[in-house]
């Protein structure tokens, strides 16, 4: 009698299991979207999160070298794209951009700006009519010729890979608040300045302190944060017709300041993951820096609260 009790329990406890990993499994292999519920978007973060550190687990334990990509759960090397990566030669070559290419390979920061009103000249804002995740800059510029528009992950992913392709680093920054609203943003590394620079391609503006210097994420989170700090932030919008930012936008404001993500997620060119490995879910690959409790949940490095030593590792040159 007593081993047909254990035994009900073990099947309980079994069915609910694998009643879990099926929820987990379906939140996973969700696109978020901002017209999903709060609760729904934070399910889908916990549940990517909780799969992520079971893939960690696993392959730590099981896997043979070189058989697993490294994530952020193992350790704190922020891995970049390869910029010799024969893509970017075909980028460069292409006739619609070629010219952006010309005197010199390497940009500087001014002319990413440039690319990225370049890019808002070709398309309005507005959702697109399939996912574009392993599209390349150019297959999404052949849409946009026939009609297609696209979001600011979309263009951000666009841009990051135009300079990219001029041997310049760029990664995806992700910003959102409590009350739900989210934007994609990227980050460039300017040789120029020798620093990390915003430039926000779908609104089309970026960022300068009272000196003209290009500011970064961590800097727009600090003076978001910060009293008296607001009015040194010069804000300067392209003059692309479809450009977003007007005098009333305040990202800043709204977004910045309650904290950002660098997605680790950059070498999209190189791997073709699927859908099922870790590195394929950007929302969990990355470094976040903030005030929120349920995203420092989702990343190992910042679990606790923002240190300096994070700082250190995703500001340092590429």
């Amino acid at each position: 009698m007593k081993h047909l009790k254990i035994k009900k329990i073990i099947i309980i406890l079994s069915v609910l299991l694998i009643f879990c990993l099926l929820l987990a499994s379906y939140l996973i292999i969700q696109d978020r979207s901002r017209h999903k519920s709060r609760f729904v978007s934070s399910s889908m973060r916990i549940s990517k999160s909780i799969v992520m550190r079971g893939f960690h687990t696993y392959f730590t334990l099981f896997s043979e070298e070189g058989a697993y990509t490294a994530t952020p759960f193992d350790g704190t090397e922020f891995r970049y794209v390869d910029l010799n990566h024969p893509f970017f030669s075909k980028i460069r070559k292409d006739k619609r951009i070629s010219h952006l290419y010309k005197n010199n390979r390497q940009i500087d920061f001014y002319k990413a700006v440039f690319m990225a009103n370049f890019l808002r000249d070709l398309f309005p804002h507005g959702p697109p009519h399939k996912s574009y995740y392993r599209d390349s800059v150019l297959e999404m510029m052949d849409a946009a010729e026939n009609g297609e528009k696209f979001l600011c992950a979309d263009i951000s992913k666009m841009l990051a890979q135009l300079i990219q392709a001029s041997g310049n680093q760029a990664r995806i920054v992700s910003l959102s608040n409590s009350k739900g609203k989210a934007h994609v943003v990227l980050e460039m590394w300017s040789n120029h300045f020798n620093k990390w620079a915003i430039i926000d391609a779908d609104y089309n503006v970026y960022y300068q302190d009272d000196k003209n210097i290009p500011l970064s994420a961590l800097e727009l989170y600090q003076i978001a944060n910060s009293k008296n700090q607001m009015n040194k932030v010069k804000r300067v919008a392209g003059n692309s017709l479809n450009t977003l930012h007007t005098s009333n936008t305040k990202l800043i404001e709204t977004l910045y300041k309650e904290g950002f993500t660098i997605w680790f997620y950059n070498k999209w060119i190189e791997s073709d993951f699927s859908r099922w490995h870790p590195a394929r879910s950007p929302h969990n690959m990355g470094f976040y820096l903030g005030n929120s409790a349920l995203l420092r949940f989702c990343y190992r490095l910042s679990n606790s609260s923002e240190t300096q030593d994070l700082r250190n590792i995703v500001y340092a040159p590429p």
